[in-house]
């Protein structure tokens, strides 16, 4: 029997295949009805947004992480 994670990763793998086809295809202006400088902005949008949300999250974790314990003798009594 073939595992729920092997069936998500051939979807994933497919799907994200027939997205960017479909993309290209907007992007090019080979899609009658949708502009292809629409495709450009929603990707560079959509692009921007994750950059930022990654530098917030690194952000909260370097203001929220405790300091480290700062140990000045090692080895002595």
């Amino acid at each position: 029997m073939i595992s729920i994670s092997k069936v998500l990763g051939i979807l994933m793998m497919f799907g994200s295949t027939l997205i960017l086809i479909i993309f290209s295809l907007w992007v090019f202006g080979y899609i009658n009805g949708l502009d292809p400088n629409l495709a450009i902005k929603i990707a560079v949008y959509v692009l921007v947004i994750a950059i930022l949300a990654i530098i917030g999250i690194l952000g909260y974790i370097m203001a929220t992480y405790p300091h480290p314990v700062i140990v000045n003798s090692v080895g002595e009594k």
